[in-house]
């Protein structure tokens, strides 16, 4: 995708809600998941959504602080999670 057409899904998916500061519900929860595979070079970090969530989902962050909500357990979501996982290992040991 070019950049232009990955802003214009961003903004079509609204899948990301933030609850109130005073709600007993989880802070951030994910009510969709963004469709299509998005390029490993645009996500600087990921964290999975609170188990109280009504959906299971990894929030990716990108580069330019978007925050995405993935389906865990597809090919591409583990692949970006591995990834981050040895780049924050090689961080930590050096």
């Amino acid at each position: 995708y070019d950049q232009i057409s990955f802003s214009l899904i961003l903004k079509k998916l609204e899948c990301f809600q933030t609850n109130s500061q005073y709600s007993k519900e989880p802070d951030e929860c994910c009510y969709g998941y963004f469709p299509n595979p998005i390029r490993r070079s645009l996500i600087s970090s990921y964290y999975e959504t609170d188990s109280r969530c009504p959906k299971k989902a990894v929030v990716l962050i990108t580069k330019k602080y978007r925050h995405i909500c993935v389906e865990p357990g597809k090919d591409w979501v583990e692949k970006i999670i591995n990834i981050q996982l040895i780049a924050n290992k090689n961080t930590i040991n050096k």
